[in-house]
């Protein structure tokens, strides 16, 4: 199974909000593939002609405001996951994008790298993948174990600030990614993170091969 990068469509009347996600967001091209509307009528449309992993709605906007919007989503798009987000918070409006099925809220404004880690809380569903936190263990002990399984996944892996992803096919590790590095030079970044934690998705992989060097030889054992 080759891993299908998530459909995300983010909903804010704010150009700038949505541009500054969606840059954020698509430097992991092999995760993410951004869309952006300016309104709910627009994000509808959108919803209409395509289906979508994930909506990010801010809440108040022209015409159809976000919790209007979510409950459309709800009942129309059952399988879309929504993260609502709103520079008004409150734990009442917190309770209303509970009530009508919102599964994250985050308030503006916020640190990229907290959206993120929602968004990969959000869209890895639990059944289909292993999770853990790095911290009595080393990043290093993770990997080897999934060498020695030869199993084939992908690991996404975070650090509070930063995320990557390391690619094992039957085994070797055969592609890694974190921010603009790739390849062993992003592998090597991540094993310097002193706790973090992960989350394995068997099965997933890339057509993408940028490390050659058998796993020993990057782990040093």
């Amino acid at each position: 199974m080759v891993l299908t990068p998530k459909k995300i469509l983010i909903v804010d009347d704010e150009e700038d909000i949505t541009w500054g996600i969606s840059r954020s967001l698509n430097k992991e091209k092999s995760l993410f593939r951004v869309t952006c509307a300016h309104s709910g009528t627009e994000a509808l449309d959108f919803l209409n002609k395509s289906s979508f992993d994930l909506v990010i709605s801010d809440i108040r906007m022209p015409g159809i405001n976000g919790l209007e919007l979510l409950l459309e989503i709800r009942k129309k798009f059952p399988q879309t996951k929504v993260i609502i987000m709103t520079a008004y918070g409150s734990p009442e409006m917190q309770h209303k994008a509970d009530m009508r099925g919102s599964v994250g809220y985050i308030e503006k404004p916020f640190e990229m790298n907290n959206l993120k880690k929602l968004i990969f809380e959000t869209i890895t569903e639990p059944d289909d993948s292993f999770q853990g936190h790095l911290v009595n263990i080393r990043l290093e002990d993770v990997i080897q174990m999934y060498c020695l399984s030869q199993n084939t996944a992908a690991l996404t892996i975070s650090n509070g600030k930063d995320m990557g992803v390391v690619y094992f096919q039957n085994g070797a590790i055969v592609h890694a990614k974190c921010s603009d590095l790739e390849g062993e030079m992003a592998l090597s970044y991540m094993l310097t993170w002193k706790k973090g934690s992960f989350k394995a998705i068997r099965g997933d992989q890339t057509s993408e091969r940028t490390i050659e060097r058998d796993w020993h030889a990057l782990l040093n054992v």
